[in-house]
Formats: structure tokens, C-alpha cells, sequence
């Protein structure tokens, strides 16, 4: 049984991600293809709420070392579109779609194994406990945060290649250059150590930049701060709304039972939310498959806001929600309608 398909979106709409799944096909000896068109932006998959994680563990495995009758086409942006061809019993190879020719089936693997272990769910490595680094980014000023973040490693970038570079004699800073005695290379390299602080300022300047990030994120390096941006930017996004919420409601205790101030204990449920459904982004880009089970009637107004989030995320990635959830579908209908997102269904026994 072949799977039900619904595309909305444009079909100019694409991402920036540095590649996207194009097409997931699943073959079995004993019953034809059950494919998955998908969208290079948001795409939402209905199967059955039983099916939720088998179906998303099935779709990253294909992206590594899928099993027979798993096929993959996907695209990379700035190169060729391929599929990776699984025939039941026979030899597994990958092929370039525009010529037919053969290329190394490690490739693939390599693009999905730049993401391991920051999808959502996901820590990614060094990041320590994810969910208290979450929590204490999402109660700061988002804006004055990675605006301190970004000069922190902007002026680390820019003092690890000043000190890469030959110094110039003396420590001179010469306000002229012998033109005919530079190589080119060379040449640059002088003439923006030339027009650029000297060392001492520059390292002045990190430590002033370092010490107010730090009055800002505490012992949070920002790198790792980083890493979790996309959960931190939701998780703020997320309290503030439920506080309002709570703040507007009538009812001692608010029927979503989210709804907190910000501190409030139901602070805990939003950060695992978060943490649970915002995926982290790639390094090497790629789709993000994200697996969201049934959930409680009291967390749905939460699930719907972090779902509003994935669909902005996905202005430059792909995002592949696997849902049984009504309330989810619900809300992907009328993305559906509304031109942000594709629907999509999968068979039974896909």
C-alpha cells in the first residue's frame, strides 16, 4: 500500500541547510514501495501513535546504513542530487541521479554522521547537562546574549590569526609597504595587521568581551552557549508566553498546566519540552528528525508553541516531524492550508 502524500508548500521554498532528503522509499519482499516525498523545509508525518519512534528511528537509519529495500534521494545544495540504492539481496550502491554514475556509498553516511548526537534529544558533546545550560540561557536577555557571545569568538578568531601571523618587526606597525619586495599573500597579510589594533589592545579587548560575557552567562563558555541557541531562543519565547497566559487567566490553577511566571515550577516541563522537540543545529546541515509521541490534553498549548518554533527553524533547514498525536495533525492541517508545511502520511506497515 502505497503511502498518502499532501504537499502545500512552494516548490521554490527551499533551505539552506548544506543537504536534504528528497525521497524515502521503504520495499519488502512481500509488498511494494511505501515512499515519503518530502520537503526541503517543514515536513509533519502521520502514522500510527504506536509507530512514532520505530518510524523516526527508520528514517535516520536510512540516512547511514539503511537496510535492504531502504532507498534514499537526496540533494546536496551546491552539488548533484543521488540516491542511494538498496535492492533486497543485492549490492548497495550510490548514484549520481544526472549521470548515472557511481559514487562512494560511505558518502552519505559521512553527511548523516556530521550530525550525530545533535539532533533533537540529542546533547551534542562537551555540552554537559544540556537542560540546566537551557534553562539558565532561556531567563537572559536573548538579544544582549549572542550579541555578547558573537564578539567573544569574533575577537578569539581574530586574536588566534594575529597570533598566527608573522609579526613585523619590532613590533612596528608600518604606515607604508615596499610593494615590489611582498609576495601577494604576504602583502594582505601586513597591510590588515597594519590597519587593525595592535596585539595588546586586541587581547584587551577579548578579555573585556570575555569578562562581560561572563557577568551575563556565568561559567556557560560560549560555545557551548551556542550549541543550544535555537532551545534557548524557544524556551524564552515559551515561558514568557505561558507566563502571560497565566497572568491573563481567571483560574487558580490554569488548565494547561504549564502555565506558569517565569521561576515558577512549571518551568521544568517547558525546559524538557525544549529539549525534547527543538533539534540542535548541524555542523555539517542535514534534516532533522524529530519524533514527537502522544501527549497529554494539559501539554498541548506547550507542544503548539514549540511547533510554531520548528516551523520558523526551518526557514533554513529540514525539519521532519514524526507524529501520531491528533493535536499535532490538527495543527498541521492548518499549517498545511496555510502554505508552511507539508502533510504527509505513511502507511501501516511501512
Amino acid at each position: 500500500m502505497v503511502a498518502i502524500e499532501f504537499t502545500a508548500l512552494d516548490p521554490d521554498s527551499t533551505a539552506t541547510a548544506a543537504w536534504r532528503i528528497d525521497r524515502v522509499s521503504f520495499t519488502t519482499a512481500d509488498r511494494p514501495a511505501a515512499s515519503l516525498e518530502l520537503h526541503p523545509r517543514l515536513n509533519v508525518v502521520v502514522v500510527d501513535e504506536d509507530r512514532v519512534d520505530d518510524i523516526a528511528a527508520k528514517l535516520r537509519t536510512a540516512l547511514s546504513h539503511g537496510a535492504d529495500g531502504t532507498h534514499v534521494e537526496f540533494t546536496l545544495t551546491d552539488g548533484p542530487s543521488l540516491v542511494a540504492f538498496r535492492p533486497i539481496g543485492g549490492r548497495h550502491r550510490l548514484i549520481d541521479i544526472a549521470s548515472a554514475e557511481e559514487r562512494p556509498l560511505d558518502l552519505l553516511e559521512e553527511l548523516a554522521g556530521a550530525g550525530d548526537g545533535l539532533d533533537a534529544g540529542g546533547d551534542g558533546d562537551g555540552d554537559g547537562d544540556v537542560r540546566a545550560v537551557v534553562a539558565a540561557l532561556s531567563r537572559l536577555d536573548q538579544q544582549a546574549l549572542w550579541t555578547a557571545a558573537g564578539r567573544v569568538l569574533t575577537l578569539r578568531t581574530e586574536a588566534g590569526a594575529d597570533a598566527d601571523g608573522a609579526s613585523l618587526p619590532d613590533g612596528e606597525r608600518p604606515t607604508t609597504i615596499d610593494l615590489r619586495a611582498q609576495p601577494k599573500r604576504r602583502l594582505l597579510r601586513r597591510w590588515a595587521k597594519a590597519s587593525a589594533p595592535g596585539t595588546d589592545d586586541l587581547h584587551a579587548q577579548l578579555a573585556a568581551a570575555t569578562r562581560a560575557w561572563h557577568d551575563l552567562a556565568g561559567p556557560i563558555e560560549p560555545e557551548v552557549a551556542l550549541r543550544q541557541r535555537d532551545r534557548s531562543e524557544a524556551a524564552a519565547r515559551v515561558l514568557v508566553r505561558m507566563g502571560a497566559l497565566a497572568a491573563v487567566s481567571a483560574e487558580t490553577e490554569p488548565s494547561s498546566g504549564v502555565s506558569v511566571v517565569p521561576g515558577g515550577s512549571g518551568d521544568g516541563a517547558a525546559i524538557d519540552a525544549v529539549c525534547a522537540l527543538v533539534p540542535v543545529r548541524r555542523p555539517g546541515g542535514g534534516p532533522h528528525i524529530v519524533p514527537i509521541p502522544a501527549t497529554a490534553a494539559a501539554e498541548g498549548e506547550l507542544t503548539t508553541l514549540l511547533l510554531d518554533h520548528l516551523a520558523a527553524l526551518s526557514g533554513d533547514r529540514q525539519i521532519v516531524v514524526v507524529t501520531g498525536d491528533e493535536s499535532v495533525i490538527d495543527w498541521a492541517r492548518l499549517e498545511h492550508h496555510a502554505r508552511r508545511a507539508a502533510l504527509l502520511r505513511l502507511d501501516a506497515e511501512a
